[in-house]
């Protein structure tokens, strides 16, 4: 519990350095669908509202950056592991990104 209320604050100190590159890397999304049983809209509110109030206020400071994903993903028949990646489907394959610039 004590390091998640640190994080933040290692986040800002990393975004101040004076390093031409930084990489921050989330994992929340990742972790979320391979452990939920939810529906695609109920789980994207869910990851919206913690990208939103836990993410985004870190990056409001910096005036340009790519969020990148590792991978995409797949609705599975089986209802214990609803997504699923790592196959062939376009969907699994894509490398969704997007630039953000202010």
């Amino acid at each position: 519990m004590g390091g998640e209320r640190r994080w933040p604050e290692a986040i800002k100190q990393l975004l101040k350095g004076d390093a031409d590159i930084k990489l921050l890397h989330f994992n929340f999304i990742d972790s979320k669908m391979h452990a939920t049983t939810l529906d695609l809209y109920p789980l994207y509110v869910i990851i919206k509202e913690e990208f939103t109030t836990g993410i985004l206020p870190l990056l409001r400071d910096i005036r340009s950056f790519i969020i990148v994903s590792d991978h995409g993903f797949a609705r599975s028949k089986n209802i214990k592991e609803r997504y699923s990646h790592g196959g062939d489907s376009s969907w699994e394959r894509v490398l969704p990104f997007v630039q953000v610039t202010g």
